[in-house]
């Protein structure tokens, strides 16, 4: 979970927490309760040494707790990687107004803080793992305008990411963008039945434990749509041979597949590094995309 520094809507602290399981999980209630860690729409707690309170700290952010309590329990089964299925599914209650989890929590940290990931059996693993997820999803799975869809549907947005990025500055082909992005709108787009997606698979949402891959969090975006969204986050793990790794272990079908999946890679690495200046991880995981999908110019 990426900490966003957005300001929240209600005021959340360890006392709230406790309140709401007293009310509805005093099982529980009597864990230690610890700050520990915010990002753009949820603030989290510790709750003892095994498990997470997470609750929205927006209203932007209220249903997708509600997507994840309604779906990651169907899916995390057939999944082969730990997911967040809730252990309690809260209601809003007293001052609180929204629906809030208590998830497990998993060994590790994000990869986006932790070294470098075992190369190409961590490649071969978050294939297997995305390749279980993106099976067809039923006609009322979450639908998200901004994920899973055609690339064209994102053509405004790059070209405002891109109108602010200092391509030339950061040493960065500026005419890759283009060439990228309408490389990938010109070529055919998805035409089989939607998948499952995570939506937001960054590094910051993958945990990492001793080097492997231990869990992928933060469902919030989840929705069906185009796989080429989540795919992008092969750029954002491994470098070119890793990569080849993963595509090859994901079995990927076409050539328009991959050009659209960097094509997202792009995008994720622009809107990350306009959300940066404020943002040593954002900006870290911007550079890291942007120098896997982009050429650096070169002068003689």
């Amino acid at each position: 979970m990426v900490n966003g520094g957005t300001p929240p809507e209600v005021h959340i602290d360890a006392e709230l927490v406790r309140s709401l399981l007293r009310a509805q999980r005093p099982d529980l209630a009597g864990l230690p309760v610890v700050p520990f860690a915010n990002g753009w729409d949820n603030e989290m707690f510790a709750l003892g040494d095994d498990l997470l309170v997470r609750l929205p700290r927006r209203s932007i952010a209220a249903d997708l707790v509600v997507n994840e309590q309604t779906w990651l329990p169907v899916l995390s089964p057939h999944l082969p990687l730990g997911v967040p299925a809730p252990v309690h599914a809260g209601t809003p209650a007293g001052d609180y107004p929204w629906h809030w989890s208590v998830v497990p929590r998993f060994a590790g940290g994000p990869a986006a803080t932790a070294p470098q990931l075992a190369g190409t059996e961590e490649a071969t693993r978050l294939a297997q793992f995305l390749r279980a997820l993106h099976v067809p999803a039923p006609q009322d799975a979450p639908q998200n305008p901004f994920r899973g869809g055609t690339i064209e549907s994102r053509t405004d947005s790059l070209r405002v990411v891109k109108s602010e990025f200092p391509a030339t500055k950061l040493g960065y082909d500026y005419f890759a963008i283009e060439h990228i992005w309408f490389w990938a709108e010109d070529g055919p787009q998805w035409d089989d039945e939607p998948v499952w997606l995570h939506g937001d698979l960054h590094a910051g949402n993958i945990i990492v434990d001793g080097g492997r891959i231990s869990a992928i969090v933060d469902w919030g975006d989840i929705c069906s749509g185009d796989p080429a969204c989540d795919l992008a986050v092969a750029w954002m793990l491994f470098e070119e041979f890793d990569r080849n790794v993963f595509f090859g272990e994901y079995g990927i079908t076409s050539p328009s597949l991959y050009e659209r999946a960097r094509a997202w890679a792009l995008l994720f690495g622009l809107i990350y590094w306009r959300s940066s200046q404020d943002d040593a991880l954002m900006s870290r995981m911007a550079r890291t995309v942007l120098d896997q999908v982009l050429p650096r110019f070169t002068i003689d």
